[in-house]
């Protein structure tokens, strides 16, 4: 099992990390665990000053960056994202206040590359991943909250005179 790293004393990341302010000055970061790749959500209030394990996930296996974000007006809800062990995406919402971990969602999007999470302009998550079948998939909140359910999925149409996906050159 690995250790923790520096005076941090959280578990040691296993690649790249995604940050996000909440009100108040605290600070939470998202990550896969070396090793394990269990996803860790930390925090760091400004007082006392240290940081701390708030959660981790359910193991789902997987790889990559797990995209962070902070949404609703005013930013109560804490989404993550990321690729599982199925190469599908993955997401939980949480409150911002709580320690407690999100139950992971499945997109079932086949997707290469990291998720991307944000919010619109009513303060609902939007997440969106490039699918393997080289389009744009979308999915946003019905309503605010960690509790508010997300609409179908949608696909960027294809474009006019191209069958499939596009197609790389170089």
């Amino acid at each position: 099992m690995p250790e923790p790293t520096g005076e941090t004393g959280l578990p040691e990341p296993g690649g790249p990390l995604s940050l996000v302010a909440l009100g108040g000055g605290e600070v939470r970061v998202a990550y896969r665990q070396s090793v394990t790749a269990q996803v860790v959500l930390a925090g760091r209030r400004p007082r006392p000053g240290s940081w701390r394990v708030a959660a981790r996930y359910e193991p789902v296996g997987g790889y990559g960056r797990v995209a962070l974000a902070a949404v609703g007006k005013p930013a109560r809800t804490v989404v993550l994202a990321g690729q599982d062990g199925a190469g599908l995406l993955r997401y939980a919402l949480s409150e911002a206040g709580q320690d407690t971990p999100g139950r992971w969602l499945t997109g079932r999007v086949p997707h290469s590359g990291a998720a991307a999470v944000g919010q619109d302009t009513g303060g609902r998550a939007v997440l969106a991943v490039l699918g393997n079948d080289g389009r744009l998939h979308v999915v946003r909140q019905r309503g605010v909250g960690a509790d508010g359910a997300f609409q179908e999925w949608r696909a960027q149409p294809v474009p006019r005179g191209q069958s499939g996906p596009a197609h790389r050159t170089g």
